[in-house]
């Protein structure tokens, strides 16, 4: 494939075609590292316009946001009301099974977001009604990574999991 193609140009002290608008292109590729950190602190205060239709996706975008913050070094912009903040609504999208229903522990984690319920209510009356088992409100594992990704960033020791 491509690497042993490259690696054969090398070899042959040949760059190939198009090598020098290659070059070129990259040299003009400017990393704004500005930007990126006001879109995730951004992004840590609210869910932006164009994401409103991902309101069951926004432990992703909390994680997405955290880890940016920390590829970039700047987690420490985060401060501790944020982060305290942050944590507290992680927590207030787990699922945690009905005390009488121990073995129901496979249908729980985290949601995404709010838009199937508030805090877990085993009458389902905050998640739209019906059976605790069967209601839409329901975890899903992507959010479950996400959500523990982001408490161990935010330094959390996953006390309340």
């Amino acid at each position: 494939g491509c690497s042993l193609r490259i690696t054969a140009d090398k070899a042959a002290g040949t760059e190939g075609p198009g090598a020098a608008e290659t070059k070129a292109a990259k040299e003009k590729l400017d990393f704004r590292k500005d930007v990126h950190l006001r879109y995730f602190m951004y992004t840590l205060r609210m869910l932006p316009e164009d994401y409103e239709g991902f309101d069951t996706k926004r432990m992703m975008i909390l994680y997405l946001a955290l880890s940016g913050l920390d590829v970039l070094g700047e987690l420490e912009k985060v401060d501790k009301k944020t982060a305290t903040k942050a944590i507290d609504w992680i927590y207030a999208m787990q699922k945690v099974p009905p005390p009488k229903q121990p073995e129901a522990k496979a249908h729980f984690g985290f949601r995404g977001g709010p838009s199937y319920g508030g805090k877990y209510d085993p009458t389902c009356k905050a998640g739209g009604g019906g059976d605790p088992g069967l209601s839409r409100d329901e975890a899903h594992i992507a959010m479950t990574y996400s959500a523990l990704c982001a408490l161990r960033i935010l330094g959390d020791d996953l006390g309340r999991v």
